[in-house]
């Protein structure tokens, strides 16, 4: 039997502000400001015990205090004053997690993976007690199947939970997202795994997820789906009044051939098609923000050993990917041009697609290694092509148009390590 501690602190800090000229005098003044600090502290213990060969159990209790601070208001045009979204001082919220596994071999060929994971979010006192299970076959000596089903919980960005709502008849704020619930998942996964030779491999995956309890509007019947913030471009849109009444889909398929480092050389290879969907509070099914339809990624590198003592070496390292593009959502410039803002066509939300996304990377490396140390130089050529990929449409206030804008072109870098 053995145990493990683990302690962990970090931290993030944002700050934006935003001006702007007043309509009326011209003058600078303040329009928003957004400010907020989060720490985490972790603690985490586990324990494992190998009973033989045919049983192995495995348990462990995490704890996570999260320190909150945030300030976030902007100028309202129809109240004339600021109005908070976000004013928290000195909070803090505890998030508890503790899971038991068992590992059980029956038979040579057969694993067979149980276990129960349950966590609790203490400041809207929300639970999930969520069971797993996995199932490994061995066809032959070079195939194996195996599947597996889990049940998935996750709580909201910390930042939602003190959203401030302001209500105008008594002059007064309230936090109406603060009992939100875990947003939660089934998923489910069937695999072939097959070494068709000395280090080569195949694999292929094909799996389904089904997502429920996402935080929707209850205000008004929109898109917005808690489903899409984590890839929001703009930050976190803050929305209040949610209520966990949302849904998704996700299901794919995924090869990949690998060619494991021998001879001087590998290679991976791995393409990904799938699809992703979700409801909002409309009740209209649209595609997720993160719905490319498919992803290719090609791997490899050569490396040749140099010396009497063949303690250095040189070595070519190059990636290749390609994807479908980010979805978004079309603007509308008849009514942009009215409120002088992006004004988005929200029945049409994440229904088109950038073109696709292309970008090549090429790594020169020289390693020497000694009895105790390796020092390694390098140079990375990252987009080497310099293909331009559109990362987002916004809209241009000055010339009332749509503009593109474009993720990182040709970036080269080097550096000089040394491991010890």
């Amino acid at each position: 039997m053995s145990g493990k501690l683990s302690l962990s602190v970090s931290g993030t800090n944002i700050n934006a502000y935003v001006d702007t000229l007043s309509p009326t005098t011209k003058a600078s003044f303040l329009d928003k400001k957004d400010n907020s600090t989060e720490g985490n502290i972790i603690a985490n213990y586990t324990l494992t015990d190998k009973i033989n060969a045919h049983h192995l159990i495995k348990a462990g209790v995490t704890y996570q205090e999260i320190l909150f601070n945030a300030s976030s208001f902007n100028y309202s045009t129809v109240y004339n004053k600021y109005l908070y979204s976000l004013d928290v001082k000195n909070s803090k919220a505890g998030l508890v997690q503790s899971f038991i596994h068992w590992q059980w071999r029956p038979a040579e060929k057969f694993t067979i993976n149980t276990g129960v994971h349950y966590q609790d979010f203490l400041l809207s006192n929300t639970y999930a007690l969520e069971p797993r299970f996995g199932m490994r076959y061995q066809l032959s000596k070079k195939q194996n199947i195996s599947i597996g089903y889990g049940m998935h919980s996750m709580m909201q960005p910390t930042i939602y939970y003190f959203y401030e709502t302001y209500n105008p008849s008594t002059d007064s704020y309230y936090r109406s997202n603060r009992n939100l619930d875990l947003t939660r998942s089934h998923h489910a996964i069937l695999g072939y795994d097959y070494n068709f030779a000395k280090s080569f491999r195949l694999k292929l995956e094909t799996y389904y997820q089904y997502l429920y309890n996402s935080p929707v509007q209850t205000n008004e019947q929109s898109s917005f789906s808690m489903i899409n913030v984590g890839n929001a471009l703009e930050g976190i849109p803050l929305e209040d009044s949610l209520t966990n009444k949302g849904t998704g889909n996700n299901y794919g398929v995924e090869l990949t051939i690998e060619k494991f480092f021998s001879k001087h050389y590998y290679f991976l290879v791995t393409t990904s098609i799938y699809d992703s969907e979700y409801k909002g509070s409309n009740g209209v099914t649209h595609k997720t923000s993160y719905d490319g339809g498919y992803v290719f990624n090609a791997l490899a590198g050569y490396e040749l050993t140099l010396g009497k003592n063949k303690n250095r070496s040189l070595s070519i390292d190059l990636k290749y990917t390609q994807a479908g593009g980010n979805r978004y959502t079309p603007i509308d410039i008849e009514k942009s041009k009215l409120a002088n803002k992006a004004i988005y066509i929200d029945d049409e939300a994440y229904s088109q697609r950038y073109k696709d996304y292309s970008r090549f990377d090429i790594k020169l490396s020289y390693k020497t290694n000694r009895k105790k140390t390796s020092q390694i130089l390098f140079i990375t050529v990252e987009n080497i092509f310099n293909t331009q990929n559109i990362l987002r449409e916004s809209y241009n206030t000055d010339t009332q148009s749509i503009q593109k804008e474009y993720q990182l072109g040709l970036f080269p870098y080097g550096g000089y390590r040394i491991e010890f």
